[in-house]
């Protein structure tokens, strides 16, 4: 027995030796991780030292002078630590780098009082009355980004710094990787046991954004620590299909950061491509674009371009000068019931006023075969009220219609480039030109050369996109709709239910209100299923429908159910419209009475009113519950653009 007890004493003093035993006097017995642990017990509480103030951060540092057994040289408020008197042995090093243990000084601050804390690593400090919280606390910010100017530490001889261990890393890596998620793991090993007391992750987007930390307090003793995440598990992230990521996973081990290589990995993405066929030009070739939502796109399907097709001089698809038209003079004019009607090639003149009388004529009709409307063509026509020109005229010239009175409404085709002055001359009052159909887009009419006093054509009510060939007898040229019906079926928006009806008054349903909002939205792909038993895949709506409830434009009936085929209201087609518009903020009263204010259209109908995209059915209602015709939808559609 007396050997063992020996034996015990003979290594506990061999033990006892290993620690230099002047710096363990300095510190009242205590290494640095013991002082650490000392700290680490005291947070939660409120250290009132000296009964002064209540608990202030110099408490905490009297207490902790105390446990060292230094306890009268901890003096003064936090920035006089910057200069009192040291125990012995102990060091103070101005903008040095902490080391565990090290008690953080800080200048300036309320009346220049400065303050003192306990450091355990760059981003592991104690503190007292911090951020007002007048207890223990202990703070995952950097040491040195405090509001308070970091001064330096005053380091305790604990007999050196606490051991410093060579680190390797095995990986890390990224496995499992899918579209959303993926299993971070490594291993870091140590050349001597080490206390460890955090462990984290940093991940970082393609644009070096961080998006995800996890920080996490343990206390390991051992040789290696193993780390290992669940991106979306663990860290509440769902990461992007086919995206660039980088990770990066730390320790504090004896107070020391040790950071793992960046790791670099990408999600796997499955490309799902939506279609849109390119129709070929006269010069340009057509063919189906195939465009994944991640970037990726194909071209197939190629289709030879069309070529010109010339006639009267010029091409009838796009305009183009015919460069082998010779002008011939073979040119006809016939008067039939106040039509007159221009045909045949080359440019029109006046020479028709030899044969008939311009007060004659109410309305002028000229063929694709012309080229030019010659200068004052139609000059003196005083009674014409339309004139409708064919795609293949490139020029009207000066005053080819002034003095024209009661013209009130012109086409004009995009083969037209040049447009002279006063062709359109009515400068007197009671010029009656109202309306200017034209069969191109805005920005093309933007691009025509037209000469000055045209103002009765520049000062009518524009009409883009105007398609000739339609010819819906239900939806007469100035109704309310006839601007929206041209805009619909030119954009692909809607046709009509057959090839001479648009049937405006018809009521439209759910699925085709979606419908009509998703192709106007340019057909976005979406993908899922939509879950609703009467929408069935390849039916007409069912893209649609999957993108409006996606978007939180409108839900099912019931929870199985979207019923397409039930009639769309009033109130259902503006709210619609405005959720898709993102819900923006409208302020003021709707002023109906229909429509109370905390009804699911309420602010739909403000929005949709304020827009012009809507009215209400007379000056004190809105009708939301009225069934909303097609009409009615395009119309709302195409204020809404």
């Amino acid at each position: 027995m007396k050997k063992r007890v020996l034996s015990l004493l003979l290594v506990m003093l061999m033990v006892v030796s290993l620690v230099p035993m002047s710096a363990l006097a300095a510190t009242n017995g205590h290494t640095a991780n013991e002082a650490i642990g000392w700290v680490q017990s005291q947070v939660g509480k409120a250290l009132d030292y000296d009964g002064v103030y209540g608990a202030q951060c110099v408490d905490l540092i009297k207490y902790y002078y105390d446990y060292l057994g230094c306890a009268s040289y901890a003096r003064g408020n936090g920035s006089d630590y910057a200069t009192n008197a040291l125990p012995s042995g102990w060091t103070r090093l101005k903008g040095a780098q902490p080391r565990l243990g090290d008690i953080l000084v800080y200048t300036g601050g309320y009346n220049n009082y400065g303050h003192v804390a306990i450091y355990e690593s760059d981003y592991v400090s104690y503190h007292q009355n911090f951020n007002g919280k007048q207890y223990v606390v202990r703070a995952t910010c950097k040491y040195n980004a405090l509001n308070n100017p970091y001064w330096g530490v005053i380091r305790p001889d604990f007999g050196g710094s606490a051991p410093v261990s060579a680190a390797s890393w095995e990986g890390p890596s990224a496995t499992n990787i899918t579209e959303s998620n993926a299993y971070l793991s490594g291993k870091v090993n140590f050349s001597q046991t080490m206390n460890t007391t955090q462990v984290g992750v940093r991940i970082y987007d393609s644009s070096n954004t961080r998006i995800a930390l996890k920080d996490e307090y343990v206390n390991y003793n051992t040789t290696y620590v193993n780390i290992w995440y669940d991106v979306t598990g663990e860290l509440g992230i769902y990461l992007k299909s086919g995206q660039n990521y980088k990770f990066q996973f730390y320790t504090i081990s004896n107070g020391k950061e040790y950071w793992s290589p960046i790791i670099s990995f990408a999600t796997a993405h499955t490309h799902n491509y939506a279609s849109k066929v390119v129709q070929p030009t006269c010069t340009a070739q057509g063919y189906t674009m195939h465009t994944c939502s991640c970037g990726n796109s194909y071209k197939d399907s190629y289709v030879n371009a069309l070529g010109h097709s010339y006639s009267g001089g010029a091409c009838t698809r796009c305009g183009q000068k015919d460069p082998n038209y010779t002008q011939t003079s073979g040119v006809s004019y016939v008067l039939s019931d106040g039509v007159l009607t221009v045909s045949g090639s080359g440019e029109c003149t006046n020479a028709w006023m030899n044969n008939y009388s311009p007060n004659n004529v109410k309305k002028i009709v000229i063929g694709s075969g012309i080229t030019s409307i010659g200068r004052a063509a139609f000059q003196g026509c005083a009674y014409v009220k339309s004139v409708d020109i064919a795609n293949g005229v490139t020029k009207i010239c000066r005053g080819a219609f002034t003095q024209c009175w009661a013209l009130e409404s012109v086409i004009i085709p995009t083969s037209v480039n040049t447009i002279e002055m006063t062709a359109f001359g009515n400068a007197i009052s009671g010029s009656t030109m109202n309306d200017v159909y034209y069969c191109g887009s805005a920005a093309q009419w933007g691009r025509i050369s037209i000469g000055e006093h045209n103002d009765s054509l520049l000062k009518a009510s524009f009409h883009y996109n105007y398609d000739p060939n339609m010819s819906f007898t239900d939806v007469a040229a100035g109704s309310y709709c006839y601007d929206a019906v041209q805009w619909a079926v030119a954009n692909g928006i809607t046709k009509g239910t057959d090839a001479t009806h648009f049937s405006p008054n018809a009521g439209c349903t759910r699925g085709q209100v979606v419908t009509f909002l998703w192709r106007a939205a340019g057909e976005p792909t979406v993908g899922g299923n939509v879950g609703f038993v009467d929408v069935a895949p390849g039916s007409y709506c069912y893209e649609a429908v999957k993108w409006a409830v996606a978007n939180g434009i409108t839900n099912g009936t019931d929870a199985t159910h979207f019923s397409p085929n039930a009639a769309c209201t009033r109130g259902q087609v503006v709210t619609f419209m405005y959720r898709a518009e993102g819900e923006p903020a409208v302020g003021g009263n709707v002023g109906f009475v229909d429509v109370a204010a905390g009804s699911y259209c309420y602010n739909a109908v403000q929005w949709a009113v304020a827009n012009g995209i809507t009215k209400g059915t007379d000056a004190t209602h809105f009708s939301p519950n009225a069934t909303c015709t097609r009409g009615q939808v395009v119309t709302f559609l195409y204020r809404a653009q």
